[in-house]
C-alpha cells in the first residue's frame, strides 16, 4: 500500500489505519520507550465519542 501525503522525503511520518486500531495505545507506549525522546511519547491521540457528539461543517470566514 502506498500512502500519499504532504510530507518531505526526509520527514518521519506516523500513520494509523483506523479500521484496525483497537485503542490499546501500544503505539504511544512504544514511542515513549524508544531511546530518542527521553521517555516522552511524540504521539498525541485524541478520541471523540461519536454517539455523544454532533458533526459540524468547518466554517471559513
Amino acid at each position: 500500500m502506498t500512502l500519499q501525503i504532504g510530507a518531505q522525503p526526509d520527514q518521519a511520518v506516523f500513520a494509523i489505519d483506523h479500521s484496525r486500531c483497537i485503542g490499546c495505545r501500544a503505539c504511544v507506549q512504544a514511542c515513549a520507550e524508544c531511546g530518542t525522546h527521553r521517555g516522552t511519547s511524540l504521539i498525541q491521540l485524541d478520541t471523540v465519542d461519536r454517539f455523544h457528539s454532533t458533526q459540524t461543517v468547518p466554517m471559513v470566514c
